[in-house]
C-alpha cells in the first residue's frame, strides 16, 4: 500500500480558506413566542385573571364536595337496596314455610275426614238418596251467599222422602 494514493472520494477537493459564517438576520427570530408557549419567567397576573382562578378554584371544591356527597348518598342507598332484599329473602323464606306448613294442616285435615266420610258410608246404604246428600253437605256455613239456595233445595228434598 502507498501513502500517496488512497481511496477517500474528497482527496481531490482543496480546502477553502474561507470560514463559515452565520446568516443575519434583521430581526430575533426567537423574540415573538409561539402559542401555547409559556416561559417559567413569572408573569402578572391582572385582576380579572385572578378573579376567574378564584371562581374555578370554587368550582372545582364545590364538584369535589358534591361528588362527596353524591357518593354518600349512592352508598346509603345501596345499603338500603339490601337491606330490603335481605328483608325480602326472610320475608319470602317465612312466607314458604307457613304455605308448607298450611299444606300439611290441609292434608292431615283432609285425610281425616276422608276416613270419616269411609267410615260413615256403610250407614248411607240404608238410606235414601237424599238423606245421603244431605249428611254430606254442612248446612251450618252460611258465608257464601250463593249456596244459600242449593242448601234449601237439599233441605226441602231430604224433607220430601220422609
Amino acid at each position: 500500500m502507498e501513502f500517496g494514493l488512497s481511496n477517500d472520494p474528497f482527496s481531490n477537493i482543496e480546502p477553502s480558506n474561507q470560514s463559515y459564517q452565520p446568516p443575519i438576520f434583521d430581526q430575533d427570530p426567537f423574540a415573538a413566542q409561539p402559542s401555547g408557549y409559556t416561559s417559567g419567567l413569572p408573569v402578572e397576573i391582572t385582576s380579572e385573571d385572578q378573579e376567574d382562578i378564584e371562581r374555578q378554584a370554587q368550582r372545582d371544591l364545590e364538584n369535589k364536595d358534591r361528588q362527596k356527597k353524591l357518593m354518600g348518598k349512592d352508598a346509603k342507598e345501596m345499603s338500603q337496596k339490601e337491606q330490603k332484599r335481605d328483608q325480602a329473602r326472610s320475608d319470602l323464606k317465612k312466607f314458604y314455610e307457613d304455605r308448607e306448613k298450611m299444606i300439611l294442616t290441609t292434608r292431615q285435615l283432609n285425610i281425616t275426614k276422608e276416613q270419616e266420610l269411609q267410615n260413615n258410608k256403610a250407614s248411607y246404604d240404608d238410606t235414601t238418596s237424599w238423606k245421603k246428600v244431605a249428611s254430606m253437605v254442612d248446612f251450618k256455613d252460611n258465608d257464601r251467599k250463593d249456596q244459600v239456595r242449593m242448601k234449601s233445595v237439599l233441605l226441602a228434598k231430604k224433607h220430601e222422602s220422609k
